[in-house]
């Protein structure tokens, strides 16, 4: 099986004044893998050289068998931003073609959208 190489990056949003805490409490209930999860500058910021999947910290379970919660965990924190909040992961398998790619959007409402890129058709020319 081949080794899948992605990256995971942010826009960086801005938090709320004063949430810093209550956003911080959250995210010290997930594990991120080897995915940088913090709270810089009053911005939010996820990045690294992994896909993102978001897994409790439940320590009953092994975490690479534990449900992947990505969805559940922006929309719990969306309400911390003062703005949208995107987030962009693309990888493949040893660079081969086609590559993977995702974009995320949770907003402050707490409403996340999320889009992949698929493989393009090529239609044949006559």
């Amino acid at each position: 099986m081949a080794d899948f190489y992605a990256t995971t990056a942010s826009n960086g949003a801005q938090i709320i004044p004063g949430k810093e805490a209550d956003l911080q409490s959250i995210l010290d209930c997930f594990f991120y893998g080897d995915v940088t999860v913090a709270i810089e500058g009053g911005q939010l910021q996820i990045y690294g050289y992994e896909w993102l999947d978001v897994r409790s910290k439940d320590k009953e379970r092994d975490d690479d068998d534990s449900e992947i919660l990505t969805e559940e965990f922006l929309e719990q924190i969306a309400v911390y931003l003062a703005e949208p909040f995107i987030l962009q992961m693309i990888g493949a398998e040893k660079c081969v073609f086609p590559l993977n790619a995702c974009q995320i959007i949770a907003y402050p409402s707490g409403k996340v959208t999320t889009s992949f890129w698929e493989e393009p058709t090529i239609a044949e020319k006559s």
